[in-house]
């Protein structure tokens, strides 16, 4: 397995991660090749999608409608049946900016399993020897709970509303900190947690330090241990802090080949098994993928880490989303997971591009 553990780079928009390779050579035929990755190989047409119309789609991606978008895989009933890379190839590592939330979630699920962490409902203090001192400054912070992280409703004082390169933006000064997990502890509490959704990064930082700690492992190798070997996923690269090398960007610092995010959003729609082995615990994956909280301001409700919006013929669908256009969605209406990655400041058409899929898709 390579893991690969990046230093510091660009700033982009709702976290951070690795800047993308130059374009190069597109592969757009959309008939997946087997590459020893483990996933099962088809084709659109024996999974009950239309294949001229996901060809067409790819022929408008390529012509640049959609934006600058690198790649778009489909899986259904369990088998690969389409991936089209516009820069790039099947094995290229591409960032998946604040999509590594919901990974980071999938880690607290499976350290949930080990009985590292007993209960969601448990606090952050209890768990977190930094956080101690943070409560004796503040002590409406001791109330925080591991779900108030995991829901984005810790009642922190965070303003990620601002554009990245505005000096304001919360994410930008804790990016630009010497200390990640320090900064997001000095925050004042404003708020009961659990009162209200608002976008808070920082928090799932305190989510990696808190594995960190309770695990008594680096992330990066708890992440391989418990995540990426089980699903075969063998290159990946983690963004950490230069000054605090311990401290992993749990918020938006991994990078995934596009087929293995698709492998990602399959244990999701699987309900936590991967080629016949479960990796995290059903309820686990139930639970993150229901309505927690909701998120007026992006028309959307949250989970543990995920966002569920219904989309086209599909009222049920749950999102790992990040910036400059990463998606990973899970249809379990129709049993299909599509990866859209992309490399687009200005333009997001990650729904767009779903709902041709699910267009293309016949019933079950």
């Amino acid at each position: 397995m390579r893991v690969v553990v990046a230093g510091w780079l660009a700033l982009v928009s709702a976290a951070c991660g690795p800047t993308q390779p130059t374009p190069v050579a597109a592969i757009v035929s959309g008939a997946p090749a087997s590459i020893g990755d483990g996933w099962t190989i088809s084709s659109p047409r024996d999974e009950g999608i239309d294949a001229a119309r996901l060809e067409t789609l790819a022929q408008r991606i390529q012509s640049g409608r959609y934006g600058l978008v690198d790649s778009l895989v489909v899986a259904r009933n369990g088998r690969l049946c389409f991936d089209a890379y516009f820069n790039g190839s099947p094995t290229t590592v591409h960032e998946l900016q604040s999509v590594t939330k919901s990974v980071t979630s999938a880690l607290v699920g499976a350290a949930f399993a080990r009985g590292v962490i007993r209960d969601v409902q448990q606090s952050v203090v209890s768990l977190l020897p930094e956080f101690a001192a943070a409560v004796r400054d503040d002590p409406p912070k001791a109330a925080i709970r591991v779900v108030d992280l995991l829901t984005m409703s810790a009642g922190l004082d965070w303003d990620e509303s601002l554009p990245s390169s505005d000096g304001r933006n919360t994410l930008t000064q804790m990016n630009n900190s010497a200390d990640w997990v320090a900064f997001v502890l000095s925050r004042r509490a404003i708020e009961p947690p659990g009162t209200r959704f608002v976008y808070n990064s920082g928090g799932v930082i305190l989510l990696g330090a808190l594995l960190h700690a309770s695990t008594g492992q680096d992330v990066a190798s708890f992440a391989a241990d418990v995540l990426f070997t089980p699903l075969g996923i063998r290159d990946q690269s983690w963004f950490r802090n230069p000054r605090q090398p311990e401290q992993i960007h749990t918020g938006g610092g991994l990078s995934l080949r596009a087929r293995d995010m698709a492998k990602f959003g399959q244990l999701y729609l699987d309900e936590g098994v991967w080629a016949g082995a479960r990796v995290l615990p059903r309820d686990w994956t139930r639970d993150s993928t229901r309505a927690w909280l909701s998120a007026p301001s992006y028309g959307a409700q949250y989970g543990f880490l995920w966002w569920l919006r219904p989309a086209m013929g599909a009222s049920d669908v749950a999102e790992a989303w990040g910036a400059r256009a990463q998606h990973i969605f899970v249809v379990r209406a129709l049993n299909v997971v599509v990866v859209v990655t992309a490399r687009d400041e200005r333009m997001d058409a990650g729904r767009q591009i779903l709902d041709e899929v699910l267009a293309a898709s016949s019933p079950r």
